[in-house]
């Protein structure tokens, strides 16, 4: 109908204005319908507008397109090829937006990634070419590095137990758009906002281990409570109301530090609301447990057997064991040492007196066999997930896409393994997504604080990206750039471990390098394990 109207030359002017993303195709078909008219000299100008923004801002740094469930849908089997364009080129829109200047495009090789930074590439080349996009000025500091990542190539970060205050309001109590709700001692539900940009207390306390967030509380309140004191000496009373011979000047100031105070003390009690709720969810699940065996797995200390079979046979409940497991499983040393693993977690599962799996339900009268074999088929469908994934990508390169999983994108895990190992004995965890872009942002001479091995992961990790600019859409060679700025976008759903562990590697640049993290969306451990446990579901329906 617009193209009919533009042909028919009704207006001297049009422009087209989009509320909500459009696809490339369909702007072509509207181009192609404009030109088929063959006579459109009345009409002055006729322009496209994008203005629909594609993602939503947590803070200053990080930000989600709020796409539910994506991972599972990358990988499914059941996602039609136009599904599939329709998510990639949402995901794609989503990044374009995001992107304030033009940035060199990395990504990792095969997968998603790849798919989505050409497609990001393709839509900056055309907006910068049509002037519909303006890039802020380049910092003397050079182009900032867009990172283009998948989920898969690191499962352990999204299923590790978090154990800072931001990963806590996420993984423990629900934290969703950086509101909570929890219920109060009346049973009524009460809404939380975390506000980065206001809260000053989240704002220093979000990536703190939660340990030290009773202590940095207190101080917090302690230290309102001398504001308070001192706010009152200096206004002439206790309630902080100057007297009658008090200045326009002492009246305007109590005026404009009351609401400031006021604000305070609600968002210090807010937080001791949360850190309350908090505080119980370690106690009923043992986050604090599974966080330091995991912990431990991925610093490779090593596995604390004694503390994981105990957390395999508490209270826990039967996801956060699972997700325990697949850590250990995914950073296994060896074929003997995953055996082993099974081998206890079986063993867990066996002596269960009864316990409901997908519909079926084991009992006390199975047979040992039978009873491991439900365990392995049907109680844990998210290993199966894993498992196959891996058996995929160990086979030959010459397999055909029809018989690869997920449209022919395989499982990167190896690479995450290989980064991890070189942190054997540890006392801190850097993941495998904050040491590629430590080796990503590395001067160009390859000159860094830990030389031999930090040259080594550079060098594996130079192998495992490629790089376009989306000023030519042509490949580029990245090894010798020099980059202090890094985007870094993964898709499939992001982990609050990933941010939390990045903003700790900015902290020590000094402000020479800085970090900015997005997603498809922000995951919990428990929707990462939903996710492979849906597709493992899948799975056995299809060898079925």
């Amino acid at each position: 109908r617009i193209a009919d109207d533009c042909v028919r030359e009704l207006y001297p002017w049009v422009y087209v204005n989009f509320t909500a993303p459009v696809p490339r195709r369909l702007l072509e078909v509207f181009a192609e319908l404009l030109a088929a008219g063959g006579k459109l000299s009345s009409i002055r100008h006729i322009k496209v507008v994008d203005r629909t923004l594609g993602f939503v801002a947590l803070s200053n740094d990080m930000f989600t397109l709020c796409m539910p469930d994506a991972f599972r849908q990358l990988n499914s089997r059941k996602t039609q090829d136009s599904e599939m364009n329709e998510l990639l080129q949402k995901i794609s829109m989503g990044v374009t937006h995001a992107t304030q200047t033009l940035p060199v495009i990395a990504f990792s090789k095969g997968g998603p990634s790849q798919d989505v930074a050409h497609r990001v590439s393709a839509s900056l080349f055309d907006m910068v070419n049509d002037r519909s996009f303006v890039p802020k000025p380049v910092a003397a500091l050079g182009r900032p590095l867009l990172l283009i990542v998948d989920r898969s190539s690191d499962l352990t970060a999204a299923l590790h137990h978090a154990f800072s205050y931001r990963g806590l309001l996420v993984d423990a109590v629900g934290m969703r758009l950086n509101k909570v709700d929890l219920i109060g001692n009346d049973g009524k539900e009460k809404s939380y906002e975390m506000d980065p940009d206001n809260d000053s207390f989240y704002r220093a306390n979000g990536g703190v281990d939660f340990g030290e967030v009773g202590t940095n509380l207190d101080a917090a309140l302690a230290e309102y409570k001398r504001e308070v004191t001192q706010y009152s000496v200096d206004h002439g009373g206790p309630s902080g109301i100057p007297d009658g011979d008090a200045s326009d000047a002492a009246i305007m100031k109590m005026l404009a530090n009351a609401p400031k105070l006021a604000e305070k003390k609600r968002s210090l009690d807010a937080h001791m609301s949360i850190a309350y709720s908090i505080l119980k969810k370690i106690k009923e699940n043992e986050i604090d447990g599974f966080h330091g065996v995991e912990f431990g797995l991925l610093s490779r200390s090593g596995l604390d057997e004694e503390h994981f079979v105990k957390l395999m046979e508490g209270p826990a409940s039967i996801e956060d064991k699972q997700r325990l497991f697949l850590i250990a499983y995914l950073l296994a040393d060896s074929e003997t040492a995953v055996h082993e693993l099974e081998k206890q977690f079986l063993q867990y599962v066996s002596q269960k007196p009864a316990m409901q799996v997908d519909g079926a339900q084991m009992s006390n009268e199975s047979t040992s066999e039978s009873r491991s074999s439900i365990a392995a088929k049907l109680r844990f469908p998210a290993l199966e997930y894993v498992k196959h994934l891996q058996s995929w990508s160990m086979s030959s390169p010459a397999v055909s896409n029809k018989d690869a999983p997920s449209s022919g994108w395989g499982f990167a895990q190896s690479l995450a393994k290989g980064i991890a190992a070189s942190l054997k004995g540890s006392t801190e965890v850097e993941f495998p997504l904050t040491r590629m872009v430590d080796a990503l942002l590395q001067d160009a001479s390859g000159v860094s604080r830990n030389s031999a091995s930090s040259n080594s992961v550079r060098a594996k990790v130079l192998e495992s990206v490629a790089a376009v600019d989306p000023r030519t859409k042509q490949p580029v060679d990245i090894t010798d750039v020099r980059f202090h700025q890094v985007l870094v976008f993964v898709v499939g759903g992001g982990s609050v471990n990933e941010f939390d562990d990045l903003k700790k590697w900015e902290a020590k640049q000094q402000n020479r390098k800085s970090a900015v993290f997005g997603c498809t969306e922000l995951l919990c451990g428990h929707e990462m394990l939903d996710q492979l446990t849906a597709l493992g579901v899948e799975l056995r329906a299809a060898v079925k």
